[in-house]
């Protein structure tokens, strides 16, 4: 780098702090050696069909998952139909007088509005 000066003779260094110290850094570190070629720690275990799972017991689970299955809508079922049931003896036994839903809240609204308006209705 030549620089013009009135000075003669005077060498003019113009540095930068950062690249000065990153370059001594690099020439300090030590030379990366590349790593070795893997090498295989251990054997393979030996094939143990008592350890493996197969086929069979795979097709068993899900034939005993499917027989659960089948049992729980088996008692589902039941449950439904004892409710029907129960729910059938209990109509059965009420009186055909007795009001049972939109009815009774039908009588419930107009026995209200009597109450109110002093009114009579005929229902």
């Amino acid at each position: 780098m030549l620089v013009v000066s009135n000075y003669p003779q005077v060498p003019l260094a113009t540095t930068n702090v950062a690249t000065d110290s990153a370059r001594v850094d690099n020439q300090l570190k030590p030379v990366v050696i590349p790593p070795q070629a893997a090498t295989k720690g251990h054997e393979e275990r030996a094939f143990n069909p008592q350890n493996e799972r197969t086929a069979d017991q795979t097709q068993q689970q899900t034939k005993t998952l499917e027989n659960n299955q089948q049992q729980v809508q088996e008692k589902q079922q039941q449950q439904q139909s004892s409710q029907q049931q129960s729910q059938q003896q209990q109509e059965k036994k009420a009186p055909l007088w007795w009001p049972s839903g939109c009815y009774l809240r039908r009588l419930k609204l107009l026995h209200a509005v009597k109450r109110r308006c002093n009114v009579r209705i005929s229902a």
